[in-house]
């Protein structure tokens, strides 16, 4: 993200576009209709765009208001139809408000997912780290959990298998991070959520 000072916005309908001046003095073009929330990503513990224009209020569903000269805005420099172009944007007060909360969020759980493979009836040897992290939608899409009419079985944590002879057998398991010790806890991929963990920041404008 680069940040910019509006220079100036027409604010009539039909209009709505200005130019921002970028802080290596740049003027770069900008519409109101690129103008997005700020979200934080709790997982990945940073702030990113909304990819939709509107945000819930306890007022409502609400969108940003017009830009002013003077406003300080975040934006990304994309290529435009005929130049650089400020998009998506957003208020640097609300970028900023969304860096503080980042500041106080707790530390983040880690997790890892380990494996065991051995003969069936033989003593399972030392596990396998397959997965140690706390960013769950990485781990949701190294190993994505069975949906619709997927076989549970196809999943690639199952917590146990055993091949159709029976000779081998795999087992899957959990652990979480308290402290210094590892802890079995339920299958994270599950969590409310993991797939996508944001927060919405919002203010009055």
């Amino acid at each position: 993200m680069e940040t910019g000072t509006v220079k100036w916005f027409d604010a009539r309908e039909g209009k709505k576009f200005g130019f921002v001046t970028a802080e290596d003095g740049k003027e770069i073009f900008f519409h109101y209709n690129d103008g997005r929330p700020i979200q934080v990503n709790v997982t990945k513990r940073r702030v990113e765009f909304s990819d939709q224009p509107t945000f819930q209020t306890k007022d409502g569903v609400r969108r940003l208001r017009d830009p002013k000269p003077g406003d300080k805005i975040v934006f990304v420099r994309t290529q435009g139809y005929k130049g650089d172009k400020a998009s998506p944007w957003s208020f640097k007060s609300i970028h900023d408000k969304a860096i503080d909360q980042i500041a106080k969020l707790p530390e983040p759980t880690v997790y890892r997912a380990l494996e065991t493979m051995n003969n069936v009836g033989d003593v399972a040897g030392e596990p396998k780290v397959l997965w140690e992290g706390s960013d769950l939608e990485a781990l949701l899409a190294k190993y994505p959990v069975p949906s619709g009419r997927q076989s549970p079985g196809s999943d690639p944590l199952i917590p146990y298998y055993s091949d159709s002879d029976n000779i081998f057998e795999i087992r899957h398991w959990f652990e979480k991070k308290v402290g210094e010790i590892w802890e079995q806890c339920p299958d994270p991929r599950l969590l409310s959520g993991a797939n996508r963990q944001f927060e919405r920041i919002t203010n009055r404008w």
